[in-house]
């Protein structure tokens, strides 16, 4: 790994712990990705009669060993919704066995699914990051690891809410670099067999519209309804436009390009097969910004979803939202530049189209249909 508590191993388990739980896996320095989804360590089994998660299954660690399953640990305990993870570790330093039991109902459990996951995976290291990884790894200290065969080391993660966005930037700046070797490589394949013809590996829905144009919107429900991942324009730059404390128009501008790039290289890391949704106002940059980033990530079909509603409707949408944005982003002077674009703006028209007014009810079921018939049924 790169950087961080994992660098330098090449087999890393890690759980994040928050809201719910999430994983990852990492065998010989590449993630481990099944069919698309593999390393979801949140729903490993702790216990088959416990309670029921949103998986539909029962006793995921999820259930037990989340931030939220500590708000029911310690809301059963008789304690109030305001007693924090650290009031709970003075407490038991102290002496108090009541924390002590919530710690110990928190992490138990836990440790269960770690020996599990390395017992399957047998990894160099476990790693465990998310808002509370720090604290789970610390309440695990009561928690030993319950059989001498399945022990790894355990470490909390280093680079906090920054993670994502560093690998983010490091994949794009690896992409930048195999740039010229790729294209060289690529060259030569067609100059030594002219009839060879590229063979299919990744399709992207590519879901277009100006800003406040209910890209958002739309971009998740098909995600969730089609179980494909979403890749957003605002996802990858808002995290950096909230460390950096924002910046004017041209760096806005400077750090959306630098975000489309990470887009597309995370694209190209998919497994071959992949579908991919992205969020995108694609017509910020010259069309052939796109088609060079389709190339490289290997993406041989797209599919477009065009979103829009008229400038008046636009501005209004854009004004209620001003103040939910990090800085960095356009503010109220945008607006008038915001209708006038709503005038002119196009769809990219690459491959098949789906017209989406989203002034009116999004008709979700017909966008499916319309996915099933094609993208998602071509082989």
């Amino acid at each position: 790994m790169a950087l961080g508590a994992a660098r330098g191993r090449e087999s890393i388990v890690m759980f994040t712990i928050g809201t719910g739980i999430g994983g990852a896996v990492a065998q010989d320095r590449q993630i481990v990705r099944g069919k698309g989804t593999a390393g979801q360590l949140g729903h490993i089994t702790v216990d088959i009669s416990g309670e029921a998660c949103v998986c539909g299954r029962r006793g995921c660690v999820e259930t037990t060993s989340s931030g939220t399953a500590l708000g029911r640990h310690i809301a059963r305990a008789g304690l109030g919704p305001d007693v924090s993870i650290d009031q709970l570790f003075a407490r038991d330093a102290g002496g108090d066995t009541l924390a002590r039991g919530i710690l110990e109902a928190w992490a138990r459990p836990l440790r269960a699914a770690i020996d599990s996951a390395v017992a399957m995976f047998a990894p160099d290291l476990v790693l465990l990051g998310g808002g509370l990884g720090a604290a789970a790894h610390r309440a695990l200290a009561s928690a030993p690891a319950l059989a001498p065969w399945y022990q790894c080391p355990v470490e909390p993660a280093q680079l906090g809410d920054d993670a994502g966005v560093i690998g983010a930037g490091l994949q794009a700046l690896a992409a930048q670099a195999t740039v010229t070797q790729a294209s060289s490589v690529s060259l030569l394949s067609a100059r030594l067999d002219p009839g060879r013809h590229a063979v299919p590996t990744r399709r992207a829905v590519l879901v277009n519209g100006i800003p406040a144009s209910g890209k958002s919107t739309v971009s998740r429900g098909i995600a969730d309804r089609m179980g494909w991942p979403l890749l957003t324009l605002d996802t990858i730059k808002n995290p950096f436009l909230e460390a950096l404390g924002g910046g004017d128009r041209e760096f806005n501008r400077t750090l959306g390009r630098a975000s489309y790039q990470a887009i597309w290289s995370v694209v190209g890391e998919a497994p071959a097969g992949t579908t991919i949704v992205v969020d995108a106002w694609f017509g910020f940059q010259p069309r052939q910004v796109l088609e060079d980033h389709l190339r490289r990530a290997g993406v041989e079909q797209t599919a477009e979803i065009w979103c829009h509603a008229p400038g008046e409707v636009l501005a209004e949408r854009y004004r209620t939202r001003l103040d939910q944005r990090p800085a960095g982003h356009p503010g109220a002077a945008y607006i008038p530049e915001l209708i006038e674009l709503a005038k002119r703006a196009e769809p990219l028209r690459r491959g098949p189209l789906f017209d989406i007014d989203t002034t009116k009810p999004i008709a979700f079921d017909a966008i499916t249909q319309w996915l099933q018939a094609t993208i998602a049924a071509v082989p």
